[in-house]
């Protein structure tokens, strides 16, 4: 019973208020899947205790993303800003996983660090211009 209720309420409300189970949306689950283990590891190691902020912080995700679907049905704007927004977190999703990665002592290319370091030091000068 409780399969058919997934199967016909929940599975169709995500479908519409993520605007579909796409390629973006699948590889966002899959990064933040791995972000999330990795985090764990890490916090786990470092600290020997897990920290379960780190979860209900990248479900928050997925409502930023429904909530860009959202305004692009209103806007009829053909799911630009959710293209967007996924796009944005998918790059913030795997910029966070090799930086805990390099964190915790596995190899990353020097060329993949100074992109990194790129997107970390405008970020950094941003907050400090406000």
């Amino acid at each position: 019973m409780r399969i058919g209720i997934i199967n016909t309420v929940v599975v169709p409300f995500f479908n519409w208020f993520l605007g579909g189970y796409d390629t973006a949306i699948k590889i966002l689950i899959l990064l933040v899947a791995i972000n999330c283990i990795a985090e764990i590891i890490i916090s786990y190691s470092k600290y020997k205790k897990i920290i379960i902020s780190i979860i209900p912080e990248k479900f928050l995700i997925f409502l930023v993303i429904g909530t860009a679907n959202l305004i692009d049905i209103h806007l009829s704007s053909g799911m630009l800003l959710r293209s967007l927004t996924l796009l944005f977190y998918i790059m913030n999703e795997s910029r966070s996983f090799l930086l805990n990665l390099s964190s915790f002592g596995v190899y990353i290319p020097g060329k993949v660090l100074k992109l990194l370091e790129l997107f970390t030091n405008k970020d950094d000068n941003d907050k400090n211009s406000n």
